[in-house]
């Protein structure tokens, strides 16, 4: 390894590209392109490209390892090579091999590539460790330590997450601004706390907090410590702010398949369930050899999606690779399905993780891990786990959990104070100015899914200054009208008569007319009505506030404009239920 560099460089050279196919090398420079950009995101190593160095420079003066490879077309396939070549000793440690047809390798090339990113950079971590172990302590920099605690994270135990934060910590002493040593503490901790180990529980929740935010302190792009922080925010109930960190993670990293099926798993609480399996598909993909601890994800997603049998046969075969509650996944599946013998069988799973895991009182076991499970798990909408807890409930004279200080905690309310209006929806506030629009808006909350007046929204407060554009006789005597011009076109038309356009304008003159005079429901219009004045007053005040609420809280405003409808009269009808405090 080149010794005067801090960073472990990466030299990544166009791929080669041998056939006659004029696509051929435009698919090479964007194989090529976006390895560069999906390797960069692992921020370990640093990456560049071969084109920007001059073709005679010795490479391994400048970089640690070579990615290339070669792109061949052979009839109707195209092969792509690529290979890792270790330029301290021009060994090849690596290599990749795919086969696909010519009309569908586009359409498989960012899974090929994701792929790709994801075993090379696992590779890389292996023998750097393998050449590190070869050397002194004493001559570690920050980034072997790193890679010393991220080797200890992946044995999953206690005694291994002690220890990985002793090699963190030492990488922190060395560069106090070292990023990954923060999101590898962070991850320390977030081992723990996803295991569920009850006795620290709120150590470790904590733990992967505090380290999350220090890691984002020192960098705002650590994927890492953005999914972390996410699924710390979820389990407090701060929905909106848990999904921004999420997609936040996702957008930077969507190789690492940890990071994806970390992301997929909290996507499920937040019902996004085609999303989620599309991660938890990928993650497969990335690193199959690790299918046995994504598959209880995969369990979890069919099971929210109604698929029982899917989930049955998706995680049954894992029940020992999932987290303490896994078993009532399968559980609820089979009682769904009619077995309730099977039920009952994984139920009892359930129970014995629990007593062993968890509980320490072993005399209200039943009711106490079921009151753990519905209070833990932060679905933000009601799961379909919730017929089978209620059918325990009853079936086993268990007390039902009591949640209403956590309910009150966390529930979207509208609240005046002073000159403000304190808002909170999935689990963001928001502070808003009074205005006449957000009482408008108010109030049609608190009567949700009646319609109500604008005059009422209005308050009476427009005088009556109304007057009939067209009375009842006028009308009736302009349609009687339009009716004999029908009757005379016919017959000018018939008779090729010079009468023809006039009786066309006089029709189109009427026409707009009775149709200015009538509304959809065919009533006569009023002009300067109080109906009229309030709709066009009402409508703008709630089209102002609706403005403000965008600004500070984009989901309630597009929650609030799809759900409120304005007009003569006015509603709140979402399609969902939603419970609001005022």
């Amino acid at each position: 390894m080149a010794s005067d560099k801090e960073n472990i460089v990466i030299i990544i050279q166009p791929l080669e590209c041998l056939g006659n196919g004029d696509y051929l090398p435009i698919f090479g420079k964007a194989i090529t392109s976006d390895l560069l950009t999906e390797l960069s995101q692992f921020k370990q190593f640093l990456i560049k490209d071969s084109q920007i160095f001059s073709t005679s420079i010795d490479l391994q003066k400048i970089g640690d390892y070579l990615v290339q490879g070669s792109l061949t077309q052979l009839g109707e396939e195209i092969n792509l090579n690529v290979h890792l070549t270790r330029l301290a000793d021009g060994a090849i440690i690596w290599s990749y091999r795919n086969t696909d047809n010519i009309t569908s390798i586009q359409q498989v090339q960012q899974e090929l590539l994701g792929n790709l990113v994801a075993s090379l950079q696992q590779q890389l971590d292996l023998d750097l460790l393998a050449r590190f172990k070869k050397r002194k302590v004493i001559d570690f920099k920050a980034y072997e330590y790193w890679l010393y605690g991220m080797e200890e994270l992946r044995k999953g135990t206690i005694t291994s997450d002690n220890e990985a934060r002793t090699y963190f910590a030492k990488a922190l002493e060395i560069d106090p601004h070292y990023g990954l040593a923060y999101s590898g503490m962070s991850l320390s901790f977030f081992n723990e706390w996803s295991c569920q180990i009850w006795d620290r529980w709120e150590l470790s929740q904590k733990g992967a907090k505090e380290w999350a935010v220090k890691a984002l302190e020192v960098d705002a792009e650590n994927y890492m410590a953005n999914m972390i922080l996410g699924k710390v925010l979820l389990f407090e109930h701060s929905f909106y702010e848990s999904e921004t960190y999420l997609r936040k993670a996702l957008k930077l990293n969507s190789s690492d398949p940890f990071n994806l099926i970390q992301i997929a798993g909290a996507f499920i609480y937040l019902q996004y369930l085609e999303e989620a399996e599309t991660l938890y598909k990928k993650s497969l993909i990335l690193n199959p050899d690790r299918e046995e601890k994504y598959h209880p994800t995969g369990a979890f997603i069919y099971f929210e999606k109604k698929d029982f049998k899917k989930s049955i046969k998706t995680g049954e075969r894992f029940l020992k690779e999932g987290w303490v509650d896994f078993p009532v996944i399968l559980a609820a599946s089979y009682y769904f399905l009619g077995d309730l013998e099977q039920s009952k069988w994984y139920w009892q799973q359930y129970l014995n993780n629990f007593s062993s895991r968890i509980s320490r009182d072993n005399e209200n076991l039943e009711n106490e891990a079921l009151q753990w499970m519905i209070e833990l798990n932060p679905f933000r909408y009601t799961s379909v786990f919730q017929p089978f807890w209620d059918y325990l409930m009853e079936e086993k004279n268990l007390n039902a959990p009591n949640t209403q200080e956590n309910e009150i905690s966390n529930a979207n309310f509208f609240k005046q104070e002073e000159h403000i209006w304190k808002v909170r929806y999935l689990g963001k506030d928001a502070h808003l100015p009074q205005n006449k629009g957000m009482a408008d808006i108010v109030q049609l909350m608190q009567y949700a899914g009646e319609e109500i007046k604008a005059e009422e929204l209005l308050g009476g407060k427009i005088r009556q200054t109304s007057m009939e554009l067209i009375d009842k006789e006028a009308l009736l005597s302009v349609k009687k009208r339009l009716e004999e011009i029908e009757a005379a076109l016919i017959d000018a038309i018939d008779q090729e008569t010079d009468q023809t356009e006039a009786l066309k304008e006089e029709y189109d003159q009427l026409s707009r007319y009775i149709s200015s005079s009538i509304d959809k429901k065919g009533r006569i219009r009023i002009k300067g009505s109080t109906t009229d004045k309030a709709r066009s007053a009402v409508t703008q005040r709630i089209k102002s506030a609706l403005k403000k609420i965008e600004s500070v809280h984009p989901e309630l405003y597009r929650h609030l404009s799809s759900s409120i409808k304005t007009g003569n009269f006015c509603s709140y009808k979402p399609e969902k239920k939603i419970n609001w405090d005022f």
